[in-house]
């Protein structure tokens, strides 16, 4: 589940049972008494890992498919992709896959066209 604001600050807080019994409590509201106990619970803090602090990929109002495009232009032989790159397919799974494909055939081309790797203008128009 994703959560974020308030609830993703209190939960990370909380003691892991209390947030399991939620999470049994709300899936046997929808399902009923059908649900059993889970034999364990994996949570992942990101607000206070050092390699994330904060969120999933969230664009801020204004954020338009350049601003994707230009977060996974390469810079010289550094190249970019992930779920944070895709306009279509924003902090999923599949927008981290397609745009691995998309990274991937990126680096091919510039190899079978002699560039150098990472090679984001030719004849100084920028790549797209």
């Amino acid at each position: 589940a994703y959560l974020s604001g308030e609830t993703s600050l209190r939960v990370a807080l909380q003691d892991p049972e209390i947030t399991k019994q939620q999470i049994v409590d709300i899936l046997r509201r929808i399902y009923g008494d059908q649900v059993t106990e889970p034999v364990d619970i994996f949570l992942h803090d990101y607000a206070t890992n050092p390699y994330f602090y904060g969120n999933i990929d969230i664009p801020l109002v204004g954020v338009n498919r350049q601003t994707f495009v230009n977060y996974a232009a390469p810079v010289g032989r550094l190249y970019f992709s992930g779920s944070g790159t895709s306009a279509e397919f924003l902090a999923i799974l599949q927008g981290a896959y397609y745009s691995g494909l998309d990274t991937a055939n990126a680096i091919l081309e510039d190899i079978r066209e002699g560039l150098p790797l990472g090679a984001e203008f030719i004849n100084d128009t920028p790549r797209v």
